[in-house]
């Protein structure tokens, strides 16, 4: 029996449908994204606002009080994290699944057909 090739592969197909239908479930957990970008402008990029541009108050006086300079950096750098679940997908995962599981079965099916027809005693 374990000269005999085709029946190695047989269970070894068994044993990759198993670990397929295993990676088709994980699909139908949330996912965890995470993401660090970094950018340099071309470019600089300066804002100049007027003296009382944003409003004059009796209180308070001119906003801003004089001509202000806002200046960017070269480097930009962006984080960003998710969760993402696939609930619209959810049911094409299942049938996946299904799928799988249906060319497990065939494959087990292929095993035991190579190995019960012999006695018992050559079966391992």
């Amino acid at each position: 029996m374990r000269n005999n090739r085709e029946v190695r592969n047989a269970v070894l197909e068994v044993d990759k449908s198993e670990n397929r239908i295993a990676a088709g479930r994980t699909e139908r957990y949330p996912h965890v994204k995470a993401g660090l970008e970094q950018a340099y402008l071309l470019a600089p990029l300066d804002v100049t606002i007027k003296r009382g541009a944003l409003g004059t108050f009796a209180s308070t006086g001119p906003i801003p009080d004089r001509e202000t300079t806002l200046r960017t950096q070269g480097w930009t750098t962006s984080i960003s994290a998710g969760v993402v679940q696939p609930i619209a997908g959810l049911y094409r995962i299942g049938l996946g699944i299904d799928r799988l599981e249906v060319g497990r079965e065939i494959a087990r099916a292929s095993s035991s057909a190579g190995s019960g027809s012999r006695p018992a005693s050559l079966r391992d």
